[in-house]
């Protein structure tokens, strides 16, 4: 089958330069020691990061509050930009995520 063409996805932020980015919970795969997140930004470029927290302020009581279709704002520094192995598209790994404001499932 023919791949889906991926050219005009592009990176979410500047590598190496902390900020806030919002985006969409799409998968998460779990591990036994781990859990992989994916996310997508609005114009679908995808990211992903392994550990994340709440700010203390917002902290929900969920133990594991983030679910699947989530959009939420999360602080963040892109530390790597790859290229996927598998289907050629772009990805942003994401290290120190602290979760600003979870908006809920769409």
């Amino acid at each position: 089958p023919a791949k889906e063409d991926l050219s005009h996805l592009g990176y979410i932020g500047k590598q190496g330069k902390r900020g806030k980015f919002f985006v969409k919970l799409v998968e998460v795969i779990s591990k036994d020691e781990y859990k992989i997140h994916k996310v997508v930004d609005k114009s679908g470029n995808r990211g992903h990061f392994y550990n994340y927290k709440f700010d203390a302020s917002t902290a929900p009581s969920d133990d594991d509050p983030l679910r699947l279709n989530d959009c939420f704002l999360m602080t963040a520094t892109p530390v790597r930009h790859e290229i996927n192995k598998y289907d050629g598209g772009k990805n942003t790994y994401f290290n120190r995520i602290t979760i600003e404001e979870n908006k809920g499932g769409t």
